[in-house]
């Protein structure tokens, strides 16, 4: 007989299964004889209850085999056996080496020993003992029942933890919105999609004397690794900002230059992951990111662009496409110099002058009829192929066309894309 898993009120309205944590939790009633009952009696209460499903045999109440309902009765109905083995005891066809676990014993525990006896624990279930003395049986289906619902258990409040890190990530880039929207306002496009509930992408943006500094970040993983670092890295950028305005404050800097930041970026996030020296154990971590950094100037008219890894596409204000390639170093890496620099490209800001970045989960996509990778020529293809639609009508036809080319593959990896257009507006602010 399955014993059902107990209940307890929470609320007026819900019930909680309570989990059994132990084999004393699992533990059912069954019936238990003596060494000396023969098999005949042993047959006979079988044949008196059909829900009746092993008998346990006990020697001054310590548990020393069992008679499994289906093996016992199998045997007894082979030729002569009846009037061979009635008389006799019923040691003569038990299981003489059941599971047997002591009523504290982890479920957990007891799944891995019931791997190991095999087969015959879900045939015949196991034996709880409480100080050694009969404590009572489970049965292999509501072993498995158990470790079922627990696995259920731990895997729904994984996804709702992994789901709360989602919505902590989303509010991380809630000022970068907000910058985005306040800077260019209907003249940018971004699309964050992580291919997990959370991600290794990120973005970052934030007004420094007046001038929009936007960041795009993507670091080495996906899923909670990627979430993780992405904290590390958006956290040591928020410490960047705030030391070079203090130096702003003191005379020192004038804005953060996009290559030394980068530089800065690098050498911090290595130190936080413990990546200064060049050599590593294989059991070493050497996790890092790829990045673009542009700042954006409304006085002088032009945008100082940073890349580590990543191209940087433009499409100047007669429509023209150009493509800026990113250093070939990425950021944090362990065998990437601590005084690795950066290098700056400026581009003149031109009314519909655009500038596009995208992480290369868009670049490795498997997809398209020969099942190869995406590559930045389609993307940049798409790029220019819906240069006629508003910036962010555009962003959204770049994002269709990406999934249309992945068709049913299997999402490799996060993406985010951001696009940004010059408007009259956001010149005429710096004049």
């Amino acid at each position: 007989m399955n014993a059902p898993l107990p209940e307890r009120v929470i609320s007026d309205n819900d019930l909680v299964r309570v989990l059994p944590e132990f084999a004393r939790d699992v533990a059912q009633d069954a019936m238990t004889i003596t060494v000396d009952v023969t098999n005949k009696q042993v047959n006979d209460a079988f044949g008196a209850s059909a829900t009746l499903s092993v008998q346990i045999i006990v020697q001054d109440g310590r548990p020393v085999g069992l008679i499994n309902r289906n093996l016992f009765l199998d045997v007894m109905a082979r030729p002569f056996y009846r009037e061979l083995f009635a008389r006799k005891s019923c040691t003569e066809f038990m299981e003489p080496n059941p599971l047997i676990v002591e009523a504290d014993t982890p479920i957990y525990d007891i799944a891995e020993l019931a791997a190991t006896a095999g087969p015959s624990v879900l045939r015949d279930g196991f034996i709880i003992t409480q100080n050694g003395k009969f404590h009572g049986v489970c049965d292999g289906l509501s072993l498995l029942r158990t470790m079922s619902s627990i696995q259920e258990e731990q895997h729904r409040q994984l996804t709702s933890s992994i789901e709360y890190a989602s919505t902590i990530q989303g509010a991380m880039h809630a000022e970068s919105r907000l910058v985005l929207q306040q800077a260019f306002g209907e003249h940018y496009s971004l699309i964050w999609n992580p291919r997990d509930i959370v991600g290794g992408d990120c973005f970052y943006a934030r007004m420094i004397d007046g001038h929009p500094f936007v960041c795009l970040f993507d670091c080495t993983g996906h899923g909670v690794p990627g979430a993780l670092l992405t904290s590390i890295v958006l956290s040591e950028a928020d410490r960047l900002v705030a030391l070079s305005e203090a130096d702003r404050v003191t005379g020192v800097a004038d804005h953060i230059d996009p290559a030394a930041f980068l530089g800065a970026l690098h050498r911090r996030v290595k130190t936080v992951l413990g990546q200064t020296e060049p050599t590593r154990e294989v059991t070493d971590v050497d996790d890092g990111l790829d990045a673009v950094v542009m700042r954006f100037d409304a006085k002088n008219k032009v945008a100082t662009i940073s890349s580590a890894k990543l191209p940087i596409f433009l499409r100047d204000e007669q429509g023209q496409p150009h493509v800026l390639k990113g250093d070939k170093y990425g950021i944090a890496y362990r065998d990437v110099p601590s005084d690795n620099q950066w290098t700056n490209h400026t581009v003149d800001l031109k009314l519909g002058t655009r500038i596009f970045a995208a992480t290369d989960g868009l670049c490795d996509q498997i997809g398209g009829r020969k099942a190869i990778a995406y590559g930045w020529n389609r993307f940049h293809a798409s790029v220019k192929t819906h240069a006629i639609a508003d910036v962010r009508r555009q962003g959204d036809q770049v994002l269709e066309d990406f999934v249309n080319y992945q068709g049913e593959q299997m999402r490799r990896d996060d993406i985010t894309f951001v696009g940004i257009e010059i408007s009259q507006k956001w010149l005429d602010a710096g004049v």
